[in-house]
């Protein structure tokens, strides 16, 4: 993530910004918090593709 909040904008209600090490980083804050078409346009607006889809069953391995 570069912190160019493409995302955070797009789909206000899965991402949003953290400070990390003082610099600005979009993180998921709620797992389907947009509908998927919402998030799909947030994920293909990534500059850098750090965002991608996951099942629902690998969430609880990855958190």
């Amino acid at each position: 993530c570069i912190g160019c909040k493409s995302c955070v904008l797009h789909a206000p209600d899965t991402f949003a910004m953290v400070e990390d090490f003082n610099a600005g980083r979009a993180r998921c804050h709620t797992q389907w918090g947009d509908d998927e078409e919402t998030t799909q346009v947030a994920i293909e607006l990534c500059p850098v593709e750090c965002i991608y889809w996951v099942k629902r069953s690998q969430l609880p391995v990855l958190e």
